[in-house]
């Protein structure tokens, strides 16, 4: 018999209203995605390049903390990762290689206002949870709903909680009732899913009835072909482009990781190889994060 994964809940106050962290931001300038090695660290930079909002704060296996301790590797988090004061820090789901740079002493636990789904998910995320001074739970009532921050120019921030699209599984996955994301210019967008599958998430086909142009996406839960259907390759489809069209195609993953990540002949279907970008590749190149400009 196979062990039974044991799993508590966060237990955040729910959020109180949705206040918009771009209200006084002029506009946006790019999306930053951070190498942290297996996992997810995402950047919303202003138009100043201040991150004005965070989406996950990962890193597990290879990440470039690592070698590190203490309050050693807390100082190469600040400075890789830096948190505004109050500045919001939003979670797409508690798999440990989302949030697993928060660590003792670093910014993000002290300084950030972290907002996050409320989830069954492992003791040790749970206890994470109660050490972060800002945090409330995007309640269950808000699955479906699309909501928009939006800076002064018209540059928009979306996302929505999913709802569980396995309703047969034996216990909850954190990739099913995650948050999910996209980032928009007039008709340009950029698509954050998470580890969600694309064709999963409800306000992407708003910007496909709007007829929006894809500029960027990275690649759900770090190019895994896990959840991946029919319906996943239609999307991509729809949002492919002319090969010289200049889309960026990133894979957020650690080099090695034991998950074989990324599946990268799922995407090459619809997306020439010249418009990948994959975080090792990035690393060994020191360029530092991949930039998705609006």
């Amino acid at each position: 018999m196979a062990p039974v994964l044991e799993r508590e809940v966060i237990d955040a106050d729910d959020l109180q209203g949705f206040s918009d962290p771009l209200a006084g931001i002029v506009g946006l300038s790019s999306v930053l995605v951070h190498d942290v090695g297996q996992g997810d660290a995402i950047s919303i930079l202003d138009d100043a390049g201040r991150a004005v909002l965070r989406i996950d704060y990962g890193g597990l296996q290879s990440s470039p903390f690592k070698g590190r301790t203490g309050k050693r590797r807390a100082a190469s988090i600040n400075a890789a990762l830096p948190i505004l004061e109050a500045a919001p820090l939003m979670l797409t789901h508690w798999d440990e290689d989302h949030w697993c740079s928060a660590r003792r002493h670093t910014d993000v636990l002290t300084k950030a206002r972290w907002i996050v789904p409320r989830q069954r998910t492992s003791p040790r995320a749970v206890r994470l949870s109660a050490k972060v001074a800002m945090i409330n739970c995007v309640p269950e009532a808000e699955v479906g709903t699309v909501f928009q921050y939006r800076a002064q120019n018209g540059d928009t921030v979306w996302w929505e909680k999913i709802d569980r699209f396995d309703p047969t599984g034996a216990s909850e996955d954190c990739n099913m009732t995650g948050l999910a994301f996209s980032v928009t210019r007039g008709d340009r967008v950029i698509f954050l899913p998470g580890d969600a599958p694309f064709d999963r998430i409800r306000h992407y086909r708003l910007h496909q009835e709007d007829g929006r142009k894809m500029i960027g996406l990275v690649a759900f839960h770090h190019g895994s072909g896990n959840h991946w259907r029919a319906a996943t390759d239609r999307f991509l489809q729809t949002w492919a482009l002319p090969r010289d069209a200049g889309q960026k195609i990133v894979f957020s993953f650690g080099d090695p990781n034991a998950y074989d990540h990324p599946v990268l002949a799922n995407y090459g279907r619809h997306f020439s190889a010249s418009a990948f970008l994959e975080t090792p590749q990035v690393r060994e190149q020191a360029r530092g994060p991949i930039h998705i400009r609006l």
